[in-house]
């Protein structure tokens, strides 16, 4: 699946590529929880929708399951960062 988000200009481009079993959308569980890009997906696919405000929820209930889950959404975010700045070098080489 590709994921594009949208520039100042209204104009959508790619930012992006997940394969099967990642995670998508963990914008919407960081601050200001704004979900800021959209997915494509390449071949016929199965996706499991969780919502973010009871996912929320439930982490401030089990403090600890926040913390693994948060650790692993961490994780995630930094290695799509990685992924983005490759992209961009590339880009710009």
């Amino acid at each position: 699946m590709t994921f594009r988000t949208l520039s100042k200009k209204r104009k959508t481009f790619p930012v992006g590529e997940i394969n099967a079993g990642e995670i998508f959308g963990l914008s919407s569980l960081i601050e200001p929880y704004i979900f800021n890009a959209t997915g494509t997906a390449a071949v016929n696919s199965r996706f499991i929708a969780i919502e973010a405000n009871a996912l929320r929820a439930l982490m401030e209930m089990d403090c600890h399951m926040g913390y693994v889950f948060m650790r692993q959404v961490a994780k995630v975010v930094m290695e799509q960062l990685a992924a983005v700045r490759i992209q961009l070098a590339a880009a710009w080489a």
